[in-house]
């Protein structure tokens, strides 16, 4: 592998969710992105960092709907497309959301931009008599660049062969590492960059974390106190509180979620699912949820250990929802010959020929989950709880040397 490669990322923050899969997917196998959340440092110019681009080897360019319609998005690919060498640089993946292939959606970005250069231009001209800054005009003449531009950008994204997010990562980024030289189970030890960036990316974690708990945990906590000192009608008054609970519980395990998928990456399994019991132990004080281990240090390939912290995931999610249990032991086990997880609840358990389409729907996800990686069985009976058990085995599991 070459370790010099310089690998800038081009993305929109709607899409921050993936980029974080794909981040930590790239440090899987030893290439720290250049990224702006970690390496535009605080009053650094915005226009300065995304001039990098071009001076990068290869730019990871994920292109959705909010990527085109986004000015700095674009003039990063602008910047990129004006580059000599732009196509034995650019490294595109495409979101589902961005519709390249049909001329008609292609068009309508050509429209969207039209539409962003009129709106400007007639606000220009409302305000000839009190003038305007020179920032409008900059932004008038980039739109223009854009709109003169996107044509040619899609037209090549159309023109050759580029894979969509869940093809390239089924494919573990086989064609990319092929262009950047890196092998297949090549683990080379972290360059000082790379170890720089790491502490800095779990640094940045910690504070995005802080100051979603002080903005919008602190908002939301503000929001019901004043409804409570306000609304005189009590029926109104809970109706409301109620509302706002439910939104910051969602919210919270939103933030969860994204802090299991991180420890996932960077402690294993056995980590990520005590988070995930710890956030359920903390919005659900009447189910007590028990994990039971034999502390196995093995690490499984990315792809395994997510497929498998999805299945543990979605079987608490449907205890949670449906079992009304009071009650839940989570069993992970990992031998020579499989790794045995098991799920049971002392709830009111389920007929498997008549349950409801919503059980149904949540037990569909995790053998699709499951599917050629392990096998799952139930038991269960109206009044007398649930019992699932899993099963891989380990020559499916990809144990990390």
């Amino acid at each position: 592998m070459r370790l010099d490669n310089q690998v800038f990322i081009s993305y929109s923050w709607d899409d921050t969710k993936v980029i974080d899969v794909i981040d930590n997917d790239f440090l899987d196998f030893g290439v720290v992105l250049i990224r702006d959340i970690r390496d535009l440092n605080y009053r650094e110019s915005i226009m300065e960092f995304m001039q990098k681009i071009k001076e990068t080897d290869y730019a990871l360019v994920i292109i959705s709907d909010s990527f085109l319609k986004s000015p700095n998005c674009m003039y990063e690919a602008m910047t990129l497309l004006n580059t000599p060498d732009f196509k034995d640089r650019i490294l595109p993946i495409t979101l589902s959301s961005a519709n390249i292939h049909d001329p008609i959606a292609r068009l309508t970005y050509l429209a969207y931009w039209e539409s962003k250069i009129a709106t400007i231009e007639a606000k220009v001209r409302e305000q000839t008599s009190i003038g305007f800054s020179d920032s409008v005009i900059s932004d008038l003449n980039k739109y223009k660049k854009i709109r003169d531009s996107i044509d040619e950008f899609l037209s090549y994204l159309q023109g050759h062969k580029h894979f969509s997010f869940d093809a390239i990562k089924a494919q573990h980024y086989a064609p990319i590492k092929e262009i950047l030289e890196i092998s297949d189970g090549e683990e080379p030890e972290m360059s000082l960059r790379e170890l720089n960036a790491y502490i800095n990316g779990r640094e940045l974690e910690r504070k995005r974390i802080a100051m979603y708990l002080h903005d919008d945990v602190g908002a939301f906590l503000s929001i019901i106190q004043l409804n409570l000192a306000i609304e005189k009608d009590t029926d109104k008054k809970l109706q409301k509180v109620s509302e706002l609970v439910s939104k910051l519980r969602d919210d919270v395990r939103g933030l969860v979620y994204n802090i299991s998928n991180n420890t996932l990456y960077w402690s294993g399994l056995i980590k990520a699912v005590e988070v995930l019991i710890a956030s359920v132990d903390d919005s659900n004080s009447d189910l007590k949820v028990n994990l039971i281990h034999n502390d196995f240090k093995a690490r499984f390939e990315t792809e395994i250990e997510e497929k498998v912290y999805g299945v543990v995931q979605e079987l608490l999610n449907n205890v949670i929802k449906h079992a009304q249990a009071s009650h839940c032991d989570i069993q992970i086990l990992f031998s020579k010959t499989a790794l045995h997880i098991q799920v049971g609840d002392d709830g009111i358990g389920f007929d498997p020929e008549r349950s409801n389409d919503r059980l149904k729907s949540g037990l569909r996800n995790v053998e699709a989950r499951l599917h050629n990686l392990g096998q799952i069985t139930f038991e269960s009976n109206k009044g007398a709880g649930t019992l699932v058990d899993v099963e891989i085995p380990i020559n499916k599991l990809k144990v990390r040397e």
